[in-house]
């Protein structure tokens, strides 16, 4: 916003008996339904209303829902009031609500790695496949790492991870695997909104599940068939068609 512009907030709720809110804006006051002025609305659930607010207290300023539950799970956001006399703020609207540019800005899961990686035999056995996941998912700013699961699914084949503090995680077992959280920070938050993943995913039932989806070691080299995949954060459920690739050192 822009300090001295007139903003008009819509609000609901929708839910259960659990689902009370109280939208409380810092350094700012709304008219609530034209009749009072607070900085706290609160919401029942299947309830509407409307504020309007206007932008006279320039800053960075923090919006959120005041049960500490719902702040805890992400219902924060951050809100900028730009004053009217500095020159070089960026007044333009945020260009992805996702937090993606460009054209993936639709995608709430993106990929920059999907391999299956050929490993060597030991003691004279077969060698083993497998499958090496990077990229990035859209979570709520400040996302505690160690407070969610994470699910991983391939067809009918799945995995859940619980990360720890440090964003690390491991399941062993014939649907065994790894999970790295690239940013999250020191005490296990990520923050920007966006999640940076990579895993590592090994066995017997990943080679089954490989199968069931075409893939077999000698045409490996040029299989390139799309493969659906899923990562569920908490109750979140992101998807995306990507084609497993052979790793290059194994082409």
């Amino acid at each position: 916003m822009n300090e001295g512009e007139h903003v008009r907030w819509y609000l609901f709720a929708l839910g259960s008996q659990q689902d009370f809110h109280s939208a409380h804006w810092h350094g700012q006051r709304v008219l609530e339904e034209g009749r009072r002025r607070t900085d706290v609305i609160e919401l029942m659930p299947a309830s509407m209303k409307v504020a309007d607010l206007l932008a006279d207290n320039p800053g960075d300023w923090l919006f959120h829902c005041h049960v500490a539950d719902h702040m805890r799970e992400g219902m924060f956001a951050r809100m900028t009031v730009h004053p009217r006399d500095v020159v070089g703020a960026n007044r333009s609207r945020e260009h992805a609500f996702l937090g993606l540019a460009g054209s993936a800005s639709n995608s709430s899961l993106r990929f920059t790695r999907a391999e299956v990686a050929a490993l060597p035999g030991v003691d004279g056995r077969e060698g083993t496949y497998e499958i090496r996941l990077g990229g990035k998912a859209t979570v709520f700013e400040a996302f505690a790492v160690f407070r969610q699961s994470l699910k991983v699914q391939i067809g009918k084949q799945a995995i859940m991870f619980s990360p720890d503090v440090s964003g690390s995680a491991k399941v062993i077992g014939p649907a065994g695997g790894t999970l790295r959280i690239v940013n999250s920070g020191a005490q296990g938050v990520v923050y920007g909104g966006l999640m940076d993943f990579a895993i590592t995913l090994g066995g017997a039932a990943w080679e089954e599940e490989l199968k069931q989806q075409g893939w077999s070691a000698t045409d490996a080299a040029t299989w390139t068939r799309p493969v659906e995949l899923a990562i569920v954060i908490g109750e979140a459920r992101h998807k995306a068609s990507v084609p497993l690739m052979l790793d290059a050192k194994n082409r």
